[in-house]
């Protein structure tokens, strides 16, 4: 028997992100975590007309004993500053202004022989926002994590975490991992 457990945007936030396409991203908002370029929990994405939080939050979810995972979700700000995930925080703004071309979601599908079952996790791990100048990519980090990294550049590829980081299995397990990306302009 095989437990499929899906951490995954849904088909309405999928049709939110899809009218972003051919906006301007006018700012990314966010609490710095003071390393590299990372945010803690939440990032406000600031689009012509249309402002998104995107969020990092640990949910329960009993996968073959580990029950906590970390699972990306997007809702819409009311105001023009994300959700304080810590007291006694700044937010950085970057500026970005540059048109929205695709936005791609970038899916991880993790399998393994657990003690009692077979497991198949598929989860959502980065958003990509292709613009006519750059790319920027909201990666959560491993599964466990409330951070989400912040990559720019068309190289952003050979800067993702690698699909297996943080996974630890034993060899019987046969665990095996696959990454895939969709674009939402071509739905």
């Amino acid at each position: 028997m095989e437990n499929t457990v899906r951490l995954t945007l849904s088909e309405e936030i999928l049709l939110l992100l899809t009218q972003c396409i051919g906006k301007k991203l006018h700012a990314l908002k966010y609490m710095s975590l003071g390393m590299e370029r990372s945010a803690y929990g939440n990032i406000g994405l600031l689009f012509d007309g249309l402002s998104l939080e995107l969020s990092n939050t640990l949910i329960v979810t009993d996968v073959d004993g580990k029950d906590d995972y970390a699972r990306l979700k997007i809702s819409t700000m009311t105001s023009d500053t994300p959700t304080v995930s810590l007291e006694d925080c700044d937010f950085l703004q970057e500026t970005i202004e540059d048109d929205v071309m695709d936005i791609q979601i970038i899916s991880d599908v993790v399998t393994w022989e657990g003690e009692a079952a077979n497991w198949r996790l598929e989860i959502d791990v980065a958003i990509e926002v292709d613009m006519k100048s750059t790319a920027i990519v909201l990666q959560k980090d491993v599964w466990f994590s409330e951070e989400i990294r912040i990559l720019e550049g068309t190289d952003y590829q050979s800067r993702l975490l690698p699909i297996n980081t943080g996974w630890e299995f034993e060899p019987e397990s046969n665990a095996t991992y696959s990454r895939s990306i969709r674009s939402l302009s071509i739905r």
